[in-house]
């Protein structure tokens, strides 16, 4: 969820502490960030719960899906269509970076979210079929667990909120609550949110002063960073080279919309590699200040868009571009 410009602050803060602070029954708590020690904790659980499953004699997913197959309830060309779908994607993915023009990227980005629902719809198929497994329940017992190990009392998080004891008596409907109170949280700390943190310049007024040293920055050791510590500095990272790389200033909205400020770099770098920044050109689909933007001269320049109208065509290869503009072999 995309929270307001306002409260990013507020996560920057909460992500330098390592903790969030939040109510339960009207009481402050606190819901830690995990680290890496954390989940090598939570894994080993999750191996506990799934042993324990086994020996009451649940099936694995692999077991029930093999058994769908024997009985004709499912088959491997469905799984075939998952995998092919997935292969889609990450072609689609790779298409997407060699191009510049803003419906292209569009339509690709339509054809890859169609490819993600297929995906999806036939997963949902088959966890349907498959009904409960040892993964399964593993998981149930294992996201539970992941909530105990993350609510504390104080702000530190020395002090767990609940015993495993006090934990395990706990009401359906209290263990409802802990879930939505660390769901409703925990979703302000999404991909996109963490961008927007890394290009605040209250944030990358720090940044830049730590040489890139992440022990400089939080002051502890990397094995020691939180998740979101680890993710924010590498974004930091990420963005400190584009805005090193652009041509110009971006805008202010682009420091808010962290996939405009991408698309804008990667444009930048496929027309500069392609027709180079002394050409005058007019991209298809880019507004002459978008081309601005992009390092390109678009003054008395070549209609690119008209090109390809004439070759009956709705966009030009970049064979064709440096043909036209005299780089063709």
């Amino acid at each position: 969820m995309k929270v307001p410009r306002a409260q990013l602050k507020i996560l920057f803060a909460d992500i330098l502490r390592a903790y969030s602070p939040a109510s339960f029954e009207g009481n402050p708590i606190f819901i830690k960030h995990l680290t890496n020690f954390d989940i090598a904790d939570i894994d080993c659980q999750n191996e506990s719960f799934l042993n324990k499953a086994r020996e009451r004699g649940m099936s694995t997913n692999q077991e029930r899906e093999q058994e769908l197959i024997r009985d004709g309830f499912w088959s491997e060309s469905k799984n075939r269509d998952v995998a092919n779908f997935a292969s889609f994607i990450e072609n689609a993915k790779n298409t997407r970076a060699k191009h510049f023009q803003k419906d292209l990227i569009r339509e690709i980005d339509i054809e890859i979210a169609s490819a993600r629902q297929s995906i999806k719809k036939i997963e949902n198929e088959r966890d349907f079929l498959i009904g409960d497994t040892a993964e399964k329940f593993a998981a149930k017992k294992i996201n539970e667990y992941y909530i105990f190990k993350s609510f504390y009392r104080d702000g530190p998080c020395h002090t767990p909120l609940f015993t495993l004891e006090e934990f395990n008596d706990l009401e359906d409907d209290q263990l409802n609550e802990l879930v939505k109170t660390y769901n409703t949280k925990m979703d302000h700390f999404g991909q996109i949110n963490l961008q927007r943190v890394a290009l605040l310049s209250s944030f990358l007024n720090f940044f830049y002063l730590c040489n890139d040293d992440p022990r400089v920055f939080y002051g502890k050791p990397v094995m020691e960073l939180t998740f979101y510590q680890a993710e924010l500095f590498g974004f930091a990272r990420y963005f400190k080279r584009i805005l090193s790389e652009l041509k110009t200033t971006p805008t202010e909205e682009m420091m808010d919309e962290p996939d405009k400020l991408i698309t804008l770099h990667t444009g930048t770098q496929n027309v500069q590699k392609y027709v180079g920044g002394e050409g005058n050109v007019a991209i298809v689909g880019a507004s002459p200040t978008e081309l601005k933007q992009m390092g390109i001269n678009t003054d008395n320049g070549i209609d690119l868009a008209r090109e390809a109208k004439k070759r009956g065509k709705k966009t030009l290869s970049m064979e064709e571009i440096m043909e036209i503009q005299g780089k063709g072999r």
